[in-house]
């Protein structure tokens, strides 16, 4: 080959080489800087299609290890790496601090992701569920609770599973705690309705086992 080609071939090389080079600085930068330069910085340097996708992983358990769990939730989705994360690891963390809309980013159009966390819910709505554990276990993370809505309760659990049910028109029947549940809400608000509809005419000795009746039906 000519010399100007090998000289051409040298200088790519070395654009290739100090281009990954500044790709793993903007990573180290990133770990500490407000999420609003991502995107910037993303394009800038090419992260998404040129930088190594073990680095970017690196990269994002570096985040989650330092208790930045949303901004490695969002660089996650942004980057296309959910594939390589367990969802109930990204995702608990972000129900605790009442960060849903990071959440329904980071599942965003994938029907697998989305029918895969509300499953999850499904299972954390059910009984049994240890809340307190959980909780104890994310506050030893390092997660920030949120102080003005708990979303660690059964009856939460439930209204945030349906809420996807219906935001995602996905199966309830996929999902049977919530299935099962939604139910017998419904038979419970069919007899409190026909309670109301009855009492002025039901003899006043007979009213007091109707709550009795509904409330069996509950447990």
């Amino acid at each position: 080959p000519s010399p100007s080609s090998s000289s051409s071939f040298s200088d790519v090389t070395q654009s290739l080489c100090a281009t990954r080079s500044h790709q793993e600085q903007v990573l180290e930068i990133l770990c500490s800087c407000h999420t609003m330069y991502f995107d910037d910085l993303c394009d800038a340097y090419d992260l998404k299609t040129t930088a190594p996708e073990h680095s970017l992983v690196e990269f994002i358990h570096e985040l989650l290890d330092t208790g930045m769990h949303a901004e490695a939730t969002t660089y996650t989705w942004k980057l296309g790496l959910q594939k390589h994360f367990d969802l109930a690891k990204m995702t608990l963390p972000l129900i605790a601090m009442d960060k849903i809309n990071l959440i329904e980013q980071y599942l965003g159009s994938d029907r697998e992701l989305q029918e895969q966390f509300v499953m999850l819910v499904d299972k954390w709505a059910a009984p049994g569920t240890a809340y307190t554990q959980i909780i104890g276990r994310l506050i030893s993370d390092g997660v920030k609770l949120s102080e003005t809505n708990n979303k660690f309760n059964a009856k939460q659990m439930f209204k945030l599973g349906t809420r996807m049910i219906e935001m995602y028109d996905l199966p309830i029947k996929k999902f049977p705690f919530i299935f099962e549940q939604r139910s017998v809400n419904c038979v419970l608000y069919l007899l409190r309705k026909r309670y109301n509809e009855v009492s002025a005419s039901v003899s006043p000795s007979f009213l007091p086992f109707l709550p009795l009746s509904i409330n069996r039906l509950r447990s």
